[in-house]
């Protein structure tokens, strides 16, 4: 195991540990040197829907002063037949087909492959009491499965 020292950052089983200064840090270890599995508060949504359906996931609104954090999400398109008209993948602050779009890229693919769209390290930030979803804009090509996952995390505003 690598010790942590006050002064650096060090990669630990494929994550990186601030130092031991840090309380974030600290309020997340679960013994001194080991940092928890997961951040407190973390949450993934996902919607793996059965062919020609559209893949929307929502994380419903957390309360008053409450705000979701979405950090990152992975969204597929499983090409049976070519998917060549662009499917939007969407974050919106809000329920599906209806909040405010916050974040958004396009994905096709050709016959037998998969179009991913993903995106790592991200920081988006909805609204106080608020659902936050992913989704593709609509169902894919006939014979084409969608599937959306996202993570994050809440914090109180």
């Amino acid at each position: 195991m690598t010790r942590l020292s006050s002064q650096v950052s060090t990669r630990v089983q494929g994550t990186i540990a601030p130092s031991e200064q840090n309380a974030a840090y600290a309020a997340a270890t679960t013994k001194r040197g080991l940092t928890a599995v997961a951040v407190p508060g973390e949450w993934t949504i996902t919607h793996a829907p059965a062919v020609n359906v559209q893949a929307t996931a929502t994380k419903a609104a957390g309360g008053a002063n409450v705000r979701h954090v979405l950090t990152s999400l992975r969204a597929v398109v499983n090409a049976v037949a070519a998917q060549t008209t662009p499917l939007l993948v969407t974050v919106r602050d809000g329920a599906s087909g209806a909040g405010t779009i916050l974040w958004q890229s396009k994905v096709t693919a050709l016959a037998g492959t998969d179009g991913v769209v993903s995106l790592e390290g991200a920081s988006i930030v909805g609204s106080a009491n608020t659902a936050l979803t992913v989704e593709f804009g609509a169902a894919g090509t006939t014979n084409n499965f969608e599937v959306v996952s996202a993570t994050g995390y809440s914090v109180t505003a």
